[in-house]
């Protein structure tokens, strides 16, 4: 958003915030799941935006924020590295568009390269304990 936008003198912002402006948002088919999760959302909380605009690439999208009343959404990578001449950010906090990850493995599987990955994995994400869970398995013959 706008440096000057008001909602920028908050730590954070919500979904319901974000109501009467223009929206710049990604396509669609760079991440279906999240689009789907935000119009859904939009949709249950009856926001009204003025409009929505689609971009594909950050620098695309802090191009459009030229006005006060528009708000892109943007990875928090791609915020920080738009995020000048003008331009501040602040995340969104509706907990229901968060995504989880996830790493499922077979524990019979020595592969050093999955080993590797999965070590990288679990250090990234700075999980300090992993539970694996047991699936039901059925033999079939």
């Amino acid at each position: 958003m706008s440096a000057g936008d008001n909602l920028a003198d908050g730590y954070d912002v919500n979904l319901q915030d974000l109501g009467d402006r223009e929206w710049i948002l990604f396509e669609r088919h760079v991440n279906s799941v999240m689009y789907d999760r935000i119009m859904l959302k939009t949709e249950r909380l009856n926001l009204k935006t003025l409009s929505v605009q689609h971009f594909i690439s950050a620098e695309e999208a802090a191009q459009m924020l030229d006005e006060k009343n528009r708000i892109a959404f943007l990875t928090s990578a791609d915020a920080f590295r738009t995020a000048m001449h003008g331009l501040t950010m602040r995340p969104l906090t509706n907990k229901s568009l968060l995504l989880r990850t996830a790493l499922v493995i077979r524990a019979d599987n020595r592969s050093r390269v999955l080993s590797e990955l999965t070590r990288a994995f679990k250090r990234r994400l700075s999980v300090q304990t992993l539970t694996q869970i047991s699936l039901p398995l059925k033999n079939q013959i």
